[in-house]
């Protein structure tokens, strides 16, 4: 299948919606509870609760249903579908972040594929991009951050340990209120990326569950080794005598260039048009090596032939020696880039004189 073919899958299965909805509902209803104990009369000119005590009530409903529920439901969930790993950055999202800047920023036309959808495998290929990464992994980790200080200052004696390390109740309190808003401004992040028209097909996926995802190219087409077949092999009589013309001279690439200005924008197109993608298939191979290592390993648990595991070790070994070979290339394609932009500086100095 190519690149461009569409498939309808399920994007989001219903637990993932029940548990977002229930999710998104929570930590709004804490927001503005929490905003009613803090700004009462001083915002509002009301208490939407009821006054403090009524706010505060229901800001610890809604904090132990996030403690809960809502985590809990959350590791379980994510956990048993396998995407629980989706969400964990790796090193090599550095790179796909740097791409993203690049692009959003008009530095590049080049943007890595993501949330595609691998036929062969039955799974997403990369579901999440670096930024979706940090905006989650932050609403998560944040307000666990400010269960710790919420519970500190509703059960003292409990969780006086947080006060103990933050210098005093003061303190827990700032910290618990600085918290909210940067969940806020996270969440705020996510709900501004969703409903942009390029993210409504995600977005109405969160309602319905199936979305219609791209193609993953997969780069390993392999299916089959050919059958095997004799060569036809003609008479002298039947062999056209024909004289075989020189093979031709290899096509340019580019145009010859003949100024300053077109020098620069081949060095500088070098990285849009060749490194982008070197970098994310040496990212795909290196990946692909560490889950032969980790399937390997796993084949090497359920057996007792020696043979078996003799020979997989020897090909994990190989595994590994190829990841550190993809670091050298990755190192040695950097370098080359490096020499691409300090190229493509050298020719604009020249062109300024």
């Amino acid at each position: 299948m190519g690149r461009e073919e569409i498939v309808r899958v399920i994007r989001h299965p219903i637990e993932h919606r029940i548990w977002h909805w229930v999710f998104f509902a929570t930590i709004g209803l804490l927001v503005l509870t929490g905003l009613d104990m803090y700004l009462t009369y001083s915002v509002f000119g009301y208490s939407i609760y009821g006054g403090f005590s009524q706010a505060r009530s229901w800001h610890m409903i809604f904090a132990m249903l996030a403690a809960f529920w809502a985590y809990p439901i959350f590791l379980y969930i994510y956990g048993v579908t396998g995407e629980l790993k989706e969400l964990i950055p790796f090193t090599s999202d550095l790179a796909f972040f740097g791409h993203m800047a690049r692009n959003f920023l008009g530095l590049s036309t080049y943007y890595p594929e993501h949330s595609t959808y691998d036929v062969r495998g039955k799974k997403y290929y990369r579901k999440y991009n670096p930024g979706q990464k940090l905006v989650y992994g932050g609403i998560l980790f944040f307000l666990l951050l400010q269960g710790l200080t919420g519970f500190s200052m509703f059960w003292p004696d409990k969780f006086g340990f947080v006060a103990s390390i933050l210098g005093g109740v003061v303190n827990v309190r700032a910290l618990h209120l600085a918290l909210m808003y940067v969940v806020l401004g996270l969440v705020t992040m996510h709900v501004y990326m969703a409903v942009i028209p390029p993210n409504w097909v995600s977005l109405k996926s969160m309602f319905i569950g199936r979305a219609l995802e791209r193609v993953h190219a997969s780069p390993w087409g392999y299916v089959s080794i050919p059958t095997r077949v004799e060569t036809y092999e003609p008479t002298k009589a039947e062999v056209p005598q024909v004289e075989i013309p020189e093979e031709p001279a290899r096509q340019r690439i580019i145009p010859h260039i003949e100024n300053l200005d077109q020098a620069i924008k081949v060095e500088e197109d070098v990285e849009s048009a060749y490194h982008g993608v070197i970098e994310e298939n040496i990212s795909y191979w290196w990946a692909l090596e560490e889950d032969v290592i980790d399937s390997y390993n796993n084949m090497m648990k359920k057996t007792d032939d020696e043979k078996t595991k003799s020979t997989l070790s020897r090909i994990i070994e190989d595994s590994r020696n190829h990841i550190e070979a993809l670091e050298s290339m990755r190192e040695s394609f950097r370098k080359m880039l490096a020499d691409e932009d300090r190229h493509a500086k050298m020719l604009k100095a020249l062109s300024r004189e």
